[in-house]
């Protein structure tokens, strides 16, 4: 019963969140906050480094896509990020789905700024392809993945799927 009263809870915190809508960055508002709060500290409430994403539109007349920069709050740190599902209206980004790594502890929680800035181009651990018997490993110090080589097949070429997904560190 406990554990039902504390999913409940946990629910309640999560349906009422206020982002249901996707953000805006416009000349009236050339920052958007991704935020949220764990507040519940209890240590089965922990979420690790997880994939996050949001919808964001983009009302400002100039194309910003190139210039779009994300930061952690909490540290001052420039956060890697990658855009999907963009959609252009003559050239100019119109909306797209952000995605990035966080984590948010018990008790704890994450706030991130998008804001088009001056982005400068940084490569803290590039992407390495490493070549083993029968796979190919692709990543960089932070996300792998294994992917087996692909093969013929009867003289058709049979693609290979994803063998494994790490978070960087020693299989």
């Amino acid at each position: 019963m406990r554990y039902i009263v504390i999913g409940f809870v946990v629910w309640l915190c999560w349906a009422f969140d206020v982002h249901a809508q996707p953000y805006c960055i416009s000349a009236d508002h050339p920052v958007v906050t991704f935020e949220k709060e764990n507040p519940l500290s209890l240590s089965i409430y922990n979420w690790p480094r997880t994939l996050v994403s949001y919808p964001v539109l983009f009302s400002l007349n100039t194309n910003v896509e190139e210039q779009l920069e994300l930061m952690d709050v909490r540290t001052g740190e420039p956060v890697a990020f990658q855009l999907s599902d963009k959609k252009y209206d003559r050239g100019r980004l119109c909306s797209a789905r952000i995605h990035f790594f966080t984590s948010m502890p018990s008790g704890g929680g994450f706030k991130y700024n998008l804001r088009a800035g001056s982005r400068k181009a940084r490569v803290e651990s590039p992407v390495h392809i490493t070549k083993e018997a029968g796979c190919r490993i692709l990543g960089n110090a932070g996300f792998n993945v294994t992917v087996p080589v692909s093969a013929v097949i009867n003289g058709n070429i049979a693609p290979a799927p994803v063998i494994s997904v790490s978070n960087g560190t020693a299989s």
